[in-house]
């Protein structure tokens, strides 16, 4: 499984001022957006979030298949989601 996008969730509010300590200019602040959007991509990969997608898709394949009358067996090769069908 691979993921897609991190996304942030609701509205930022900035509001900058000037200040003789601690300026952070347009740049910087982008930069900082930059890493912690990193690192939440980071933190989902490490997470068990594409493992238990996985067990849920392939869980609700089966399913539906099998109410169909016919079988199916997933086999996830390597980093893609790719269900193959087998007889």
């Amino acid at each position: 499984a691979t993921i897609l996008s991190v996304e942030q969730i609701g509205d930022l509010t900035y509001h900058g001022e000037d200040a003789m300590l601690n300026r952070v200019t347009d740049d910087e602040r982008a930069q900082i957006l930059s890493n912690l959007n990193t690192a939440a991509h980071d933190a989902a990969e490490k997470s068990t979030l594409k493992t238990e997608a996985e067990q849920q898709v392939a869980q609700r394949l089966k399913e539906i298949m099998n109410q169909n009358g016919q079988s199916l067996q997933i086999e996830w090769n390597d980093d893609t989601t790719v269900p193959s069908r087998k007889p």
